[in-house]
């Protein structure tokens, strides 16, 4: 079972090779990383566990990322949620916080961005990174 005070995060995405590459990411930073291949299988696992943060793609089979951030807010989630996407340029961006996401995050993805999003998210839990 997680160590009470291990971070986690859930990652919404369809494609298998985005799942893998954030979650070694994220498990080699000390976290706990949950996977979930659509926006019904995402609000499933978070029916069941409590998250750090989250990041969901933003075009998923059945409901697409944007619905499923507008459902966890809805549902009391106050963490940060970020969208990902390989062509953020092509969403309003004003829309996307509207539905609650707290950032946006390009495929492909900054390891530089994604290791301080670690730190950020262990930090917030009052857990430090030996550095």
């Amino acid at each position: 079972d997680t160590a009470p005070n291990r971070a986690r995060i859930l990652v919404v995405d369809d494609d298998e090779d985005t799942r893998a590459m954030l979650s070694e990411v994220f498990e080699g930073e000390g976290l706990e990383c949950l996977t979930a291949v659509s926006g019904e299988d995402g609000i499933d696992v978070f029916r069941k566990k409590r998250f750090d943060c989250y990041l969901i793609d933003l075009m998923l089979p059945g409901k697409h990322g944007a619905e499923v951030a507008w459902y966890l807010r809805r549902h009391g989630v106050e963490v940060p949620i970020f969208a990902i996407s390989a062509v953020l340029d092509t969403w309003n961006h004003d829309d996307l916080y509207d539905c609650g996401f707290s950032g946006l995050m390009e495929k492909p993805f900054d390891l530089t961005k994604l290791y301080d999003l670690a730190d950020d998210i262990k930090a917030a839990k009052g857990i430090k990174s030996p550095k």
